[in-house]
């Protein structure tokens, strides 16, 4: 089962657009929660999609960890994370994406070309076999994430992060149960750009970054990243592209859908 979590904070006019494409596109079997991080929103809703309003404002990773518990409660298997800003172009979406977790055995990817990232991947990974290319970036977005929910047994999101860090976090925690790609070779599908688009038009357009008392969350955020970890993220070494490779052919090996 499929289960789709709406991340979403004090936008509602772009929340009913981003949540129009989404209804628009769904599978006909799937389960929708939207978790409103703000002020209530007075949308109306089909009776698919379930509402969780917070109250007052938890952060990214609360909301995040919100929709994860009540989509595993519901038994889904393949979890999509969904901010605010991203629009689904094209039906084909979760089927790419699963489809490339079960042919490769990365259970987890997130949308590279979100906040006007142009980077290009620094590696393309071909698996020829089963008619999949994932390329492998260095920057980490977290607007759209896909995961197979066997991951969250390791772990969920760290409320400790505030609106900064908590996907970064995640990545790491995940390399460092072997479960991921190395740090700074962060997967997406190829072409994932005609499946997904950033409605986003740069930081004064976002209501995190830009904002009254974001340095200080940022700051916050960086400090118990480095509790955490013993380590800021310009600390953790980068793997070469064999590194990269034996790491895939593990996962491909040990997770591949059989």
């Amino acid at each position: 089962m499929i289960g789709i979590a709406i991340i979403t904070f004090n936008r509602e006019e772009r929340f009913e657009y981003i949540l129009k494409s989404i209804l628009k596109h769904a599978p006909s079997e799937c389960h929708i929660v939207v978790v409103n991080d703000g002020e209530p929103y007075g949308t109306t809703m089909p009776s698919v999609v379930t509402r969780i309003n917070n109250g007052t404002q938890r952060g990214v990773a609360y909301s995040k960890n919100k929709g994860i518990y009540a989509l595993e409660k519901l038994g889904c298997e393949n979890i999509f994370i969904v901010e605010d800003d991203i629009e689904v172009l094209s039906p084909n979406v979760w089927d790419a994406y699963i489809d490339a977790a079960e042919m490769t055995g990365i259970h987890h990817f997130n949308f590279q070309h979100s906040l006007r990232n142009d980077e290009s991947p620094r590696y393309v990974h071909d698996y020829a076999s089963e008619n999949v290319r994932v390329g492998f970036y260095r920057s980490p977005e977290g607007a759209f994430g896909y995961f197979n929910v066997g991951l969250f047994k390791y772990g969920y999101f760290d409320t400790g992060y505030f609106n900064a860090f908590e996907h970064i976090d995640l990545e790491y925690q995940l390399d460092k149960e072997g479960l991921a790609p190395p740090f700074w070779f962060f997967p997406d599908i190829m072409g994932s750009d005609r499946l997904l688009r950033s409605v986003i038009e740069g930081d004064d357009d976002s209501t995190i970054t830009n904002k009254p008392g974001y340095q200080e969350n940022w700051q916050s955020s960086a400090q118990h990243f480095v509790a955490k970890h013993k380590r800021f993220t310009n600390q953790i070494p980068d793997k070469t592209d064999e590194d990269l490779v034996a790491r895939l052919d593990f996962l491909y090996k040990n997770y591949k859908r059989k």
